[in-house]
């Protein structure tokens, strides 16, 4: 699909240009036709068929195997998660830390990227550093930014 397809699926850019991605955005026509569909099952179809959760657990399945899929991994490498916040939530509390270990972020990161590990120095006695960018970039070992 060619980005200009893809814009001229989504109503809301007809008005303006969308930049703040970074929590949600305005959805292709295609989605949210999709989630209404979905929805719609869920809803009225699948309480007298499969079952509630039967359903949304199918949904799920075919998610992570249509992830999988973009991304050549296989669907049980693939976990779906509510958010970025309670994806990283789950990343910093899935490993076993060490008093001493260190984690490094970036000095623009959302809240959600700063508060887990902001936790975990708190609960675990892990060190945070924060790396200093220059208009969002890190720079390299030659002085790149990349």
């Amino acid at each position: 699909m060619e980005p200009a397809d893809l814009r001229a699926d989504i109503p809301a850019l007809d008005d303006c240009v969308y930049l703040n991605t970074g929590a949600a955005s305005p959805s292709p026509v295609r989605v949210t036709e999709a989630v209404e569909t979905c929805l719609d099952h869920h809803e009225r179809v699948s309480p007298a068929n499969e079952g509630m959760y039967a359903a949304a657990g199918e949904v799920f399945e075919d998610t992570r195997a249509a992830v999988a899929d973009l991304l050549g991994a296989q669907p049980a490498e693939i976990a779906l998660t509510e958010s970025t916040a309670d994806g990283i939530t789950r990343v910093a509390d899935a490993i076993q830390w060490n008093e001493g270990d260190v984690v490094c972020r970036t000095d623009c990161e959302h809240p959600a990227g700063v508060l887990p590990w902001r936790r975990l120095a708190d609960l675990e006695g892990i060190e945070v550093r924060e790396l200093g960018t220059e208009r969002g970039r890190l720079s390299s070992r030659r002085g790149k930014w990349i």
